[in-house]
């Protein structure tokens, strides 16, 4: 992939550096996720500046088959910093067009209706007496406060990439726990707390097989898809090229570049500001220190339920990832001017949410 670079207001000094840290870190993360669209003739455009406030905004641009621009931008006082968050945010979008373009949610929806119906078929097989009427009945109440998790929980996999856009949707999910439900009927308790525990047991696992079918497709090659050119062979076709380049001005200065931004906020004053990096802060996160986050300070399950119920780990296990992860979204807020609380910062965020 060819990257095609402008600077703004940054020295000369730091081109070549700069230069090293885009192709470096793009290398890692985003071309592996553009496989499919033939690299060698892709172009990405980046544009690199220093804003009258001396912050570093990166901006990315890429074309991808059959008619879809991607665009991301990030600013952050370190350069290094603006760098990983745009490209984090460009192999996100590239991740949903692939998907996009492949129609992967068309034929795995097809399949999980049979598998449902089957699983229906074994429970009325298995326990007759079950009737789906009476236990829709008892776990309605809990149906409202089961999708909101649901939805919170499909908005973070899909923002990230680890899920389609469109599959699997909130009805998908949440027919599928009711009807595992079903299994243990008998042997549940009929409180609304004891139900409610197994059904984001249910949901957890169903996501946590979702996301892994979805990385072993994305990992597969179509038949259909073209033979890429040997990388050997546009290595060679390639030397002599270098005349064909001119040059291009590395600095270009633009009025607004002269002109202070009076009216900004500082992130001091801007709770909304505040806000938005705490959730981009917090979907950063591992999965699975995510969601025990959401279980414990959101749904108000304690650290021995979290652990035991749900998602089947030690309750130290539990404890150090709630430690590491207010670690980490505390020392990133502050790394962006905010003043977040010195201890629980993601439970004193949440708790008002």
């Amino acid at each position: 992939m060819k990257i095609d670079i402008t600077y703004r207001n940054i020295n000369k000094e730091s081109h070549e550096s700069t230069r090293n840290a885009i192709e470096q870190i793009t290398e890692r993360h985003l071309t592996p996720k553009l496989s499919t669209f033939h690299v060698g003739h892709l172009e990405l455009h980046v544009t690199v500046e220093q804003t009258t406030k001396k912050d570093y905004c990166v901006t990315y641009r890429l074309h991808l088959p059959p008619k879809k621009i991607l665009v991301a931008k990030e600013c952050h006082h370190d350069l290094r910093t603006s760098i990983q968050e745009v490209t984090s945010e460009l192999t996100r979008q590239a991740k949903r067009h692939r998907a996009h373009v492949s129609g992967r949610q068309n034929w795995k929806r097809k399949g999980r209706d049979k598998r449902i119906e089957a699983l229906y078929a074994d429970i009325q097989r298995l326990q007759p007496t079950v009737e789906p009427k009476t236990i829709q009945e008892t776990i309605a109440p809990l149906q409202p406060r089961l999708e909101e998790y649901i939805r919170h929980e499909l908005t973070y996999l899909r923002n990230n990439g680890d899920l389609l856009p469109d599959y699997p949707s909130l009805a998908d999910i949440r027919d599928e726990a009711v009807a595992r439900l079903h299994i243990d009927w008998h042997e549940l308790d009929s409180s609304d707390e004891v139900l409610y525990k197994r059904l984001l047991r249910e949901v957890t696992s169903i996501l946590s097989q979702e996301i892994e079918q979805t990385r072993i497709a994305a990992n597969q090659v179509s038949l259909d898809d073209t033979v890429q050119p040997d990388a050997m062979d546009q290595a060679e076709a390639m030397v002599g090229e270098e005349s064909e380049e001119f040059y291009q001005p590395d600095e270009v200065l633009h009025i607004q570049d002269l002109i202070p931004d009076t009216h900004a906020l500082t992130p001091e004053v801007s709770s909304e500001g505040y806000h938005d990096h705490f959730y981009r802060y917090l979907a950063g996160l591992p999965i699975l220190w995510r969601r025990t986050i959401m279980l414990v300070h959101k749904e108000k399950l304690s650290v021995d339920d979290v652990a035991q119920h749900i998602l089947f780990i030690s309750v130290d296990e539990v404890k150090r990832m709630l430690v590491l992860a207010d670690l980490y979204i505390y020392e990133r807020l502050r790394e962006a001017g905010f003043t977040p609380p010195m201890e629980n910062t993601t439970e004193m965020f949440l708790r008002h949410e």
